[in-house]
C-alpha cells in the first residue's frame, strides 16, 4: 500500500484552505467538544492531576 502514489488534490498555484478571521478560538474559554468524545472526556476528568 505504500507504493501507491498520493493523489494530488490541487495544482501548484493553489493557495490552500482560506483562514477565516471570523472564528477565533481565543475568544471562547472552552473549545466545543464533539459529543462522540464525551465518554473519554469524562474519564479524563477522573484522572488525578
Amino acid at each position: 500500500c505504500l507504493a501507491i502514489p498520493q493523489r494530488q488534490l490541487c495544482d501548484r498555484n493553489c493557495p490552500g484552505i482560506p483562514v477565516s478571521s471570523s472564528v477565533d478560538s481565543s475568544d471562547s474559554p472552552e473549545t466545543p467538544v464533539d459529543n462522540r468524545w464525551a465518554s473519554l472526556e469524562a474519564l479524563k476528568k477522573q484522572l488525578p492531576g
